[in-house]
């Protein structure tokens, strides 16, 4: 999902992204073409991302039919006024006892919200606040 992401191989990020996101935006190439403006958008006001990496996944719960845990994220940026670092949590989902996983990025989304909107979220998956970002002038 990180390689996808770095070379701009959007309609691949897609397929990493959980299926009802993906549906809600409206399909797979809607979202490549969203991430793409989103993207260029940011490159043209001097914003690129410059590192991510990926920390090992918290406890795995069974919820229904699917897998669920929590990942930790830390990505860093160039923005104009140097450097931004933050540290975010995905939220991994596999319906197929761990072949394959989906992701959601609760950056920016309050946890409540995310149930209401995704109500097939386990109650006994820990989703810890994310951090707020820092920059490092340069």
């Amino acid at each position: 999902m990180v390689k996808s992401l770095f070379e701009k191989d959007y309609k691949t990020f897609a397929k990493y992204t959980y299926p009802a996101i993906v549906k809600m935006i409206g399909g797979e190439d809607k979202m490549a073409q969203t991430l793409k403006k989103s993207f260029e958008q940011m490159e043209s006001q001097g914003i690129s991302f410059t590192n991510c990496s990926i920390e090992t996944p918290t406890l795995f719960v069974r919820c229904k039919n699917e897998i669920q845990c929590t990942i930790t994220e830390n990505i860093e940026m160039k923005v104009p006024q140097g450097r931004l670092v933050t540290k975010s949590t995905l939220i991994g989902i596999s319906s197929d006892n761990g072949a394959t996983w989906t992701f959601i990025d609760t950056q920016g989304k309050d946890v409540k919200n995310l149930r209401l909107n995704l109500p097939n979220l386990c109650e006994s998956l820990i989703i810890p606040p994310n951090d707020q970002p820092t920059i490092y002038k340069e």
